[in-house]
C-alpha cells in the first residue's frame, strides 16, 4: 500500500491506553502537538 507509518491518539490523561501502546512497542512523540479546530457545518 505505500504506508510509511501508522499513527495512534489517545486522551491526554488515558495513561491505561498509553501503557498500552508503549507496551507494544509504539514511540510516543516528544515533537509535535496536535491542535484542532471545528468548522461550521454546511
Amino acid at each position: 500500500m505505500g504506508s510509511v507509518r501508522v499513527s495512534l491518539s489517545t486522551a491526554t490523561h488515558n495513561e491505561a491506553a498509553q501503557s498500552l501502546y508503549q507496551s507494544a512497542g509504539w514511540k510516543r512523540d516528544e515533537q509535535f502537538l496536535v491542535y484542532h479546530v471545528a468548522l461550521p457545518f454546511p
